[in-house]
């Protein structure tokens, strides 16, 4: 009889420690794949906006959000590219550990399957991955193609300061981190009507006439005795006026007047 007791209470004891041990297995096992998981230094969310790499505004693509994520990688219009691009660099430069690193993966399988190419897209992504909400338009650019121009211009005068700032005058003596411009010149003063001098009107104001052009000089009377005095010139100017008649080197000419 204390033979069976006891074998009976060792089969108890041998079936609590069994269960006892299944159960801390099982524990572990949870513990194991119930780790939280941590992307390192890589927030690995995915942006879908317009205006990405110099496109228009109007042109969406694909892009990873995180700039580690995103070193060498341009703008795409398939996302299952920039999926597979952040579950890269998530398992290599970002630190990530296991968890994560599955996790990103199964993501990357989901999108594939989704075959979607919109703002959605990317909203399912940053979902998957514990990022609900995430902004897919970090940069100010639209965040879905239905936007119109008239969406733009609100974007831009919402981004535009509504008030002025103050200005604040540079100096040429000295340097002002803060200045923002040049001060005004300083305004012209009008003066007051009363201590101004009487103007000028067209009742006060006597019109000059023109000049008169000035008369021709009269011609110089030609007398008769001024013509018989050129004339007289003239004839013995001729008089003085002898033939020509060159010198020579060979004999003596007494009537030579010049040399050729």
């Amino acid at each position: 009889m204390i033979v069976q007791t006891t074998a009976v209470a060792l089969l108890v004891a041998g079936s609590a420690s069994a269960a006892a041990l299944a159960n801390v297995k099982q524990y572990s096992h949870e513990a194991v794949f119930s780790e939280d998981a941590d992307f390192g230094l890589c927030i690995p969310t995915m942006k879908f906006e317009g205006g990405l790499g110099g496109r228009p505004a109007m042109d969406f693509s694909f892009l990873p959000a995180d700039p580690l994520c995103a070193v060498g990688q341009q703008e795409t219009l398939n996302p299952n590219i920039i999926t597979n691009r952040i579950c890269d660099r998530v398992s290599t430069v970002c630190g990530a550990n296991q968890v994560a690193q599955t996790l990103c993966r199964e993501a990357q399988m989901k999108i594939r399957t989704l075959g979607t190419r919109d703002k959605s897209t990317a909203d399912t992504w940053n979902t998957l991955l514990g990022f609900a909400g995430a902004l897919t338009n970090p940069d100010g650019g639209p965040a879905e193609p239905e936007f119109t121009m008239r969406d733009l211009k609100k974007m831009k005068k919402r981004d535009s300061p509504s008030e002025k700032r103050a200005i604040i005058p540079c100096s040429v003596t000295e340097w002002i981190d803060t200045c923002t411009g040049w001060p005004a010149a300083v305004p012209v003063v009008k003066r007051d009507a009363e201590a101004a001098p009487e103007a000028v009107t067209s009742v006060n104001l006597k019109k000059r006439s023109a000049a008169p052009a000035p008369a021709p000089a009269p011609e110089p009377e030609v007398k008769r005795s001024d013509i018989e005095a050129d004339t007289a010139k003239a004839k013995a100017k001729a008089k003085r006026q002898v033939e020509f008649i060159a010198c020579s080197t060979t004999e003596w000419l007494d009537d030579c007047t010049g040399w050729p």
